[in-house]
């Protein structure tokens, strides 16, 4: 960052603090609880932790919209709880980073658009698995049972399913799978 950037003026600085208490802060009280402390001169964090465990989060009923992303219902929660504890590959795909210090292997947004268009003309594409009449899968307005598929595979996520597959192998041998 240049020394002399406009983001590092004291006026700059001071009109981002006032447009995010006069706009952002005034708005998310709407859906949460906001705490605000001075901490020009330190803060204390025994009083941050006091103030936290003294709010009475009891008293925000089920139909309100503050902290209603804290009261999931059963469905939604059973969703996300099978999502994220059975669908392993999911996960793994996000740690999958891009490694920006070998230019070679970096998807240019040509090659990006080239396979979405390739991609978009194979006809039976925008089915996930179970959904696509092409392939005869029936009773597809009543299904009821998400399906999640793992759609790209990448490197991480292929030795990932190739250990998984020496160990249930190996577990089917009686060998020790640790």
């Amino acid at each position: 960052m240049k020394k002399n950037a406009k983001a590092l003026t004291e006026k700059y600085m001071t009109d981002i603090e006032l447009e995010y208490k006069k706009t952002y802060l005034p708005y998310f009280e709407n859906w949460s609880l906001i705490l605000c402390y001075d901490w020009s001169e330190g803060g204390d964090f025994e009083l941050i932790l006091e103030d936290i465990e003294n709010i009475d989060f009891e008293k925000y009923a089920d139909h309100e919209t503050i902290l209603a992303d804290w009261r999931l219902e059963k469905g939604i929660y059973r969703y996300y709880a099978r999502l994220y504890s059975s669908n392993g590959h999911i996960l793994l795909r996000n740690m999958d980073l891009m490694r920006y210090d070998c230019p070679e292997l970096i998807i240019t947004g040509a090659d990006t658009k080239a396979w979405y268009d390739v991609w978009e003309k194979v006809e039976d594409s925008v089915y996930s698995a179970g959904y696509n009449p092409m392939k005869g899968d029936k009773n597809l307005l009543t299904k009821t049972d998400f399906y999640f598929t793992k759609d790209y595979v990448t490197p991480l996520l292929e030795k990932y399913y190739e250990r998984k597959k020496r160990l249930a192998e190996r577990k089917k041998q009686g060998l020790d799978v640790n």
